[in-house]
């Protein structure tokens, strides 16, 4: 296991990734940390939690925009168990 450390808001975070996908690791570090600057650059410094729920949901949002999912009305529970994407990671 490699030792990764980034940076995300000013935080220093060190993580363990394979050996192999470190690379691909800090590609999308550095993807979630222009995600975070931007939700910063759109609504300031609103608190560290908020900005980090804030670019999950943006991130989560892209993700169903590129997995065609366009409307979750039909799902039957809060958790979004019930969505189209999360019955197929289930499934996989």
């Amino acid at each position: 296991m490699a030792q990764v450390r980034l940076s995300i808001n000013g935080r220093s975070y060190r993580l363990e990734c394979d050996d192999g996908s470190r690379m691909r690791f800090d590609d999308i570090a550095e993807y979630v940390n222009a995600t975070v600057d931007g939700v910063i650059d759109e609504f300031g410094q609103v608190g560290h939690d908020q900005i980090l729920l804030l670019a999950a949901l943006k991130l989560a949002d892209e993700l169903f925009d590129a997995q065609g999912v366009t409307d979750t009305s039909d799902a039957s529970t809060d958790d979004g168990a019930d969505l189209p994407a999360a019955e197929e990671r289930k499934a996989g």
